[in-house]
């Protein structure tokens, strides 16, 4: 992620991402918050990625919008979601 992709979204923000390998690196945990200073919108993530194989890994992510109504990520409520994911690398 980057700070242009939510520039038009929230002028002036804060963004934390931080992620984790555990147990030999077979599981990673990571997540990422944004805040809208100026409108109190944030957006939630998460998400765990498992390395099944040697290419293959399962990712399981969950994101969630929400604030004030002024903001722009309030309006975004919609695109809250949880997901999962079979990856492939070659």
């Amino acid at each position: 992620m980057t700070d242009t992709t939510f520039a038009a979204i929230a002028q002036n923000a804060l963004m934390a991402v931080a992620s984790v390998k555990l147990l030999d690196d077979q599981y990673e945990l990571g997540g990422q918050v944004l805040y809208d200073l100026d409108n109190s919108g944030y957006m939630l993530g998460g998400h765990l990625t498992v390395a099944l194989e040697d290419a293959f890994d399962l990712e399981l992510a969950i994101s969630s919008f929400g604030g004030k109504s002024e903001s722009k990520l309030y309006d975004m409520q919609d695109f809250s979601h949880i997901s999962a994911a079979l990856k492939y690398s070659f």
